[in-house]
C-alpha cells in the first residue's frame, strides 16, 4: 500500500509503504513498513489505541504490547477482544502515552518506538487479535499465544524442498494418514489425469519421512463390475480413519464413486486390517439422498471426548452425518 504523500514540515514531504503479509495459521499479520522523502532520520511509531472504558489491562513488554480491548462491549455481548502488537526483531522502546484530557473514549496510546529511522529503510513488525468467543479465552491464554509466534519468529524452521512432485502421473486430493499403528505415513489420492474426471481406482503410497513415498498398489477399483457393486467410476476425493478397536486396528475409507442406477455421486465406505489393504467395501452407498449439492469430498472425524464420529462432505453445500458405520462394519 501507497498512501498520500504527507507535509511533515523539517522532515520533507513523506509518503508512507506497507506490505501486509497475513501468517496463516496464526493471530498475526506481518508488517513491512517504510518512508520515502524523509530529509532526515525520524523516529516512528506504532502500536494501538487505549480506550478510557479500560486503561487497567495493557500489558506492556520488552518487544510486545498487548491489550484486553474493551471496543467489543464484552459486558454486552459476553465476550472479549484481544489486541497485540509485536517486534520479534526488536524495538528501541515500548512504553504506554496517556492523554492528560481523554477525548472520544480515547485515553492514549500503547507504542512501540523504532528510533532514527532513515529515508526508504523499512522496519517489521507484527500486529493481531484474538476473540474470546473462537481461540482465545483469556488474557492468559493470550499472553501465551504471543509468546509462542514470538518464539516461533525468532527461531524460524528451516524448510527445503525435495522430492516434488512426491507422487507420479497425475493426482489430486491427497488425503494424508498417520499411522500410529505402523508409524508411516500414506497418501490416499484421487487417481487423475482421465477425461470427465473419469479416473475409477484408489492407490495408496507410503513414506517414513513425509518426502519420499512408494506406491503399495490399488486398494479399490470402483470400475463397473468391480470391488463395489453399486458404483462405475468417478472415484474421488477419499478419506480414512485409523481405529483402534476391542485391542485391533480398523481403517475405515470413505469415497464417493458415480451411481449408474441413480445416475448421481453417492458416497461409500471400506474397511481394512491394515492400512494398505485389503479393503472390502459396502454392498451399498451410505446414503443416496442430500438436501444440497453433490455427496462428494467428503472428510471424516472422531471426537475425541465423545468418542461420535462425523462424516461431513458436499459440493455447493457442507452437509454432515453422525455416523456408526463404523461399529456397524466390524
Amino acid at each position: 500500500m501507497d498512501f498520500a504523500p504527507t507535509d511533515r514540515g523539517s522532515l520533507g514531504t513523506v509518503t508512507e509503504h506497507r506490505i501486509v503479509t497475513l501468517d496463516c495459521g496464526s493471530n498475526f499479520c506481518r508488517m513491512k513498513v517504510w518512508y520515502t522523502g524523509l530529509k532526515k532520520a525520524a523516529d516512528v511509531a506504532s502500536g494501538f489505541v487505549i480506550h478510557a472504558a479500560d486503561t487497567t489491562t495493557v500489558v506492556v513488554g520488552r518487544d510486545y504490547l498487548h491489550y484486553a480491548d474493551p471496543t467489543s462491549d464484552p459486558d454486552k455481548y459476553n465476550c472479549q477482544l484481544y489486541v497485540a502488537t509485536l517486534y520479534p526483531n526488536g524495538i528501541d522502546t515500548t512504553k504506554k502515552m496517556m492523554f492528560r484530557h481523554p477525548s472520544n473514549g480515547n485515553a492514549g496510546h500503547a507504542v512501540g518506538i523504532h528510533q532514527n529511522l532513515r529515508d526508504n529503510e523499512p522496519f517489521t513488525y507484527y500486529f493481531g487479535s484474538a476473540w474470546s468467543q473462537y481461540d482465545v479465552h483469556s488474557q492468559a491464554e493470550w499472553q501465551q499465544r504471543i509468546t509462542s509466534f514470538m518464539q516461533a519468529c525468532q527461531q524460524p524452521v528451516d524448510v527445503s524442498v525435495y522430492s516434488n512432485p512426491v507422487l507420479p502421473d497425475f493426482h489430486a486430493d491427497p488425503e494424508v494418514l498417520y499411522s500410529k499403528n505402523t508409524g508411516r505415513f500414506y497418501i490416499y489420492p484421487t487417481t487423475d489425469g482421465y477425461p470427465g474426471w473419469g479416473g475409477y481406482s484408489f492407490d495408496v503410497f507410503s513414506s517414513d519421512d513425509l518426502v519420499n513415498f512408494q506406491n503399495e498398489g490399488t486398494i479399490l477399483n470402483l470400475a463397473a463390475g468391480g470391488d463395489t457393486p453399486w458404483a462405475a467410476g468417478n472415484a474421488w476425493a477419499p478419506c480414512i480413519e485409523e481405529k483402534q478397536i476391542n485391542g485391533k486396528w480398523k481403517y475405515f475409507f470413505f469415497f464417493s464413486a458415480h451411481n449408474p442406477e441413480l445416475n448421481k455421486k453417492t458416497l461409500g465406505v471400506a474397511v481394512a486390517d491394515s492400512p494398505t489393504g485389503p479393503f472390502k467395501a459396502s454392498e451399498k452407498p451410505l446414503f443416496t439422498t442430500t438436501s444440497g449439492g453433490q455427496m462428494i469430498d467428503s472428510d471424516v472425524f472422531t471426537d475425541p471426548k465423545s468418542g461420535k464420529t462425523y462424516l461431513y462432505y458436499g459440493n455447493g453445500h457442507l452437509h454432515y452425518r453422525m455416523t456408526t458405520v463404523c461399529s456397524r462394519m466390524i
